[in-house]
């Protein structure tokens, strides 16, 4: 049972952390919270506290009390379930739909309609059980106190929902929380850019562990990975990276020698149908590239959302760099990740849809020079300059006016050629 329970408990905590599962698991725990603190008055028993000190609360004043906290709450809850649907909706539409998980998992958001639902739970429970005179004069004191500490923390609540309300969905608001996802993914790459394992340039080993279904590696459970190592004494050479596109029969990794409990090896490698931003450095630069992508479009064209992209871009590029950590799984190696990568994939496509807009290749240009010189990653600086002779091809082909093609031929030259 507890091999069981450690083998699972990698995948229970993801599934915890997915949005869409807090969105209801919160409300759920806070609603048996609100159960337990209504019912918790009723057991309360008079001699239990000073009765000639206390004031006697009538049943008549907590019903008003609970009626009015169970109508508002039950209308403040239908309301903020409206708003947040409508925030992403926003999000999806003015951003990406890949940005649409950050904004379900905003922490206040999802606290605030929690203590709404448990709220009103708290309220309809309370209001049935004094209806059917549970509580006594000790258990409707402890009610009312109950009572009056839920009102507090509601009005708060309600304070931080209202600030919270004037910036869920919004552009710049989405921007925030995606580029948040994207630095903490990057920082943890930095600091250990093989996920504690040992680096690996080439595959040795010819004992297969291949996919069992096909989508997205989202995550690697490697303490399972070196737990298992360990206790059948081998090697193990991971051939792939999270947020790749992978398929069933596809080589996950390779180990030393035979190995016959496979099915305990595949389960540590995550497959689900869309990529995560957790651990895939990625993942977050390319749903930046996807924003800018769609400011670009005809539809939108907002060049100055483009532009604040490759603002985020730059700083998430530069100012994600962390000490880098020893080898933590010594029986593990992985293959490195082409960090060129990091550059040319959310670059590209920004060039491509800008490319009759000189203002988009001219910030480009530059950023890619302050990336080209100020980055420590060999790779980035190399990359940089591919993906600046990429973006001049496409505004070469993109602009019309001569004097533009000049400007950013010059400019280009300016930067790169100096």
């Amino acid at each position: 049972m507890l091999s069981y329970l450690k083998e699972n408990f990698f995948t229970l905590i993801l599934w915890l952390k997915k949005p869409s599962n807090g969105l209801w698991l919160t409300p759920v725990l806070g609603a048996v919270f609100a159960v337990f603190l209504a019912l918790f008055a009723a057991l309360i028993k008079n001699k239990s506290l000073p009765l000639d000190i206390i004031p006697d609360i009538s049943a008549e004043l907590l019903n008003d009390i609970l009626s009015i906290m169970a109508s508002s709450m039950l209308a403040v809850s239908t309301f903020s379930l409206s708003i947040m649907v409508s925030a992403f909706s926003s999000a999806s539409n003015g951003a990406t739909p890949r940005a649409t998980e950050l904004v379900m998992g905003d922490n206040t958001t999802r606290l605030a309609i929690a203590s709404f639902i448990s709220a009103f739970v708290y309220a309809v429970i309370a209001k049935i059980t004094l209806g059917m005179e549970y509580y006594n004069e000790a258990g409707r004191f402890v009610l009312f106190i109950g009572t009056i500490c839920v009102l507090i923390y509601l009005i708060t609540t309600l304070i931080t929902w209202v600030s919270t309300l004037s910036q869920l969905g919004l552009l710049n608001n989405t921007l925030d929380k995606i580029e948040t996802a994207s630095q903490q993914a990057l920082v943890n790459y930095w600091e250990s850019p093989n996920m504690g394992a040992k680096s690996l340039e080439k595959i040795h080993f010819s004992y297969a562990i291949y996919a069992y279904k096909t989508g997205y590696l989202s995550h690697i459970n490697m303490q399972n990975l070196q737990d298992f190592a360990e206790k059948n004494d081998c090697q193990l050479e991971i051939a792939i990276q999270p947020g790749k596109l992978i398929y069933t029969g596809m080589p996950l990794a390779y180990a030393n020698k035979s190995i016959d409990e496979i099915a305990q090896l595949q389960e540590s490698f995550i497959i689900e149908n869309n990529r995560s931003y957790a651990q895939d450095p990625k993942f977050g630069l390319l749903v930046l590239s996807e924003v800018a992508q769609r400011a670009l479009s005809k539809a939108v064209n907002d060049p100055g959302t483009a532009i604040k992209v490759i603002s985020v871009l730059l700083r998430l590029l530069l100012d994600s760099k962390v000490e880098k950590q020893a080898v933590k799984y010594d029986r593990l190696a992985m293959l490195n990740l082409n960090e060129q990568e990091f550059v040319l994939q959310p670059f590209t496509p920004i060039c491509r849809d800008g490319s009759s807009m000189l203002e988009i290749h001219i910030k480009v240009q530059k950023t890619l020079a302050i990336l080209y010189e100020m980055s420590d990653s060999p790779a980035i600086s190399e990359a940089a300059i591919k993906q600046a002779k990429i973006d001049l091809d496409y505004a070469l082909q993109g602009l019309v006016l001569e004097s533009e093609k000049l400007l950013i031929k010059s400019t280009h030259q300016t930067l790169f050629h100096k």
